[in-house]
């Protein structure tokens, strides 16, 4: 699937619409990320980043100028993590697409903001400024992983980038995504298990970044007799109250990549914990949205309506949504097809 170069206008015109539903905004954005970065897809993305109403559709703009590894993003998502009054998630994924970009003059503002007053922002600042050392020593991320399409979390990624911009590489092939650390591809990391890798993530003392080397690790134990064992840890690492938000935001977005039906329950847990951080329910409601079928929308909506207090929560259902019944509706071409206005569908063609 593509979009073609005369649809891209009315793309744009759709998702930047007032009053355009979340998850119309939410499919164009997938579908910008599937294009060559440069200005014809920067500028959307960066007026949804600065100014749509919504924190999960700024933060979802966020995610895609990095995994497009745009290096003419910089600036914009530099101002973004630098506004202490914008929501934490926004900035978190401004600081993480930096690491994504790969360009090393990024390395002062992130430094700069490894004492934000938000945890959030300081590890993901970490594992940013980390991935960054790691492309600066010709790391590039991972080549090995299990197979299976992206399909949830800090976006969907309903088809690889079609060209990227920048200068950090490390796109996972498999899952169609740069991943915000490197995972080490040595015969050490190679000879490492299952059971290895669950005990590196459930380590509360070990450093963030190997805690998300192992999380990356197991998920590529999709598609292999040890994935039900993979999942298990992941599950239990996504409900963890205790934990790193920042890791069981990532743990449930690796779940949605992964997309087994044997996480329904445990990712139905995680957002019914009302008092846990709203980006990590976000990312636990998207995944189920991954997984699909009547059982999750049923569940989903549940917290579409005003009973839910989280904004960015509520939203995400509608997205989760959204994403489970394309899953089910063969007659839909592509899952960043886009109403325009006035009916016209838009944003998709057959390749």
């Amino acid at each position: 699937m593509s979009i073609s170069a005369d649809s891209l206008p009315a793309l744009t015109a759709a998702i930047l619409r007032p009053g355009a539903p979340v998850a119309h905004r939410m499919r164009g954005i997938f579908a910008l990320r599937g294009l060559p970065a440069g200005p014809a897809t920067r500028g959307p993305l960066s007026t949804l980043l600065t100014r749509d109403p919504s924190a999960l559709v700024r933060h979802e703009a966020a995610y895609a100028l990095g995994q497009m590894q745009d290096t003419g993003a910089a600036g914009v998502l530099g101002e973004v993590l630098a506004n202490t009054a914008e929501d934490v998630m926004v900035r978190h994924e401004a600081a993480e697409a930096l690491g994504a970009i790969g360009d090393p003059a990024a390395v002062p503002l992130l430094t700069r903001y490894l004492e934000d007053e938000r945890v959030e922002v300081r590890e993901t600042c970490v594992l940013a400024l980390a991935r960054l050392g790691a492309a600066a020593c010709g790391g590039g991320g991972r080549d090995d992983a299990g197979g299976g399409a992206a399909a949830a979390g800090d976006g969907p990624a309903p088809a690889a980038a079609a060209g990227t911009g920048g200068v950090g590489g490390g796109a996972d092939p498999a899952f169609h995504s740069v991943d915000p650390v490197v995972v080490p591809s040595t015969p050490a990391a190679a000879a490492r298990t299952v059971s290895d890798w669950a005990t590196d993530l459930a380590s509360t003392s070990a450093p963030l970044a190997s805690r998300y080397a192992a999380l990356f690790a197991l998920r590529a134990a999709r598609g292999t007799p040890e994935e039900d064992a993979a999942v298990d840890a992941l599950c239990a690492a996504a409900a963890d109250a205790s934990d790193s938000a920042l890791l069981r935001h990532e743990v449930c977005y690796v779940l949605g990549q992964m997309a087994p039906r044997r996480a329904v329950g445990p990712l139905a847990a995680v957002l019914a914990q009302a008092g846990a951080p709203p980006m990590v329910r976000h990312e636990a409601a998207e995944a189920l949205g991954a997984i699909g079928g009547a059982d999750v929308e049923a569940l989903l909506r549940d917290y579409t309506g005003e009973a839910e207090g989280e904004a960015v929560v509520r939203e995400s259902c509608e997205v989760a949504l959204d994403m489970s019944e394309w899953l089910g509706d063969a007659g839909e071409l592509h899952y960043t097809h886009v109403v325009a206005e006035g009916g016209a569908a838009t944003g998709v063609a057959a390749t």
